[in-house]
């Protein structure tokens, strides 16, 4: 049995990666296997998505950044922003702006569920949006952010969209 405290389950998730290793690995040898993308737009065949939770140095993900770039596909890097940031990262955030994707706020302080109210979410909201906006002026207006674990209680859904 494998329990998942999460209304959204396994889903963005290190657990979600326990079953694709399952599954894709479950009698190999002997069974076919073939991964399974669902709700792809219509007129694709494919889709790739990645995004960085930059909670560390943000000039660690460049080996992914160049990868991706060698390949023609834009990444996000979900950015924390009360973390120190300097100019190695600043010139990684610049470059992934440049190449078509994209820098969001990933909060201020990273605390679960924003905060704990519809005021600090609101507040870690607007800090770090501005916090983008101000300093890296080339991502344009901020209309998304990654949530601090992935958490969406309802009054932070409401302050980010108010924000």
């Amino acid at each position: 049995a494998l329990w998942f405290d999460r209304p959204v389950g396994p889903v963005d998730s290190l657990e979600w990666r326990l079953l694709e290793v399952f599954l894709s690995d479950y009698r190999a040898d002997d069974l076919p296997c073939l991964p399974c993308l669902s709700e792809i737009p219509a007129g694709y065949r494919a889709a790739v998505c990645a995004r960085l939770d930059c909670d560390e140095a943000v000039a660690s993900a460049a080996p992914l950044v160049e990868l991706y770039s060698n390949h023609g596909a834009p990444l996000s890097l979900a950015l924390l922003t009360g973390q120190p940031i300097d100019d190695a990262d600043m010139k990684l955030m610049r470059e992934v702006v440049a190449a078509g994707g994209s820098v969001v706020p990933h909060s201020v302080r990273h605390e679960p569920n924003w905060g704990g109210s519809y005021e600090r979410a609101l507040a870690e909201a607007r800090e770090s949006r501005a916090w983008i906006e101000r300093h890296l002026p080339e991502a344009g207006t901020v209309r998304y952010a990654v949530s601090p674990f992935h958490q969406n209680p309802p009054y932070a859904v409401a302050a980010l969209a108010a924000c």
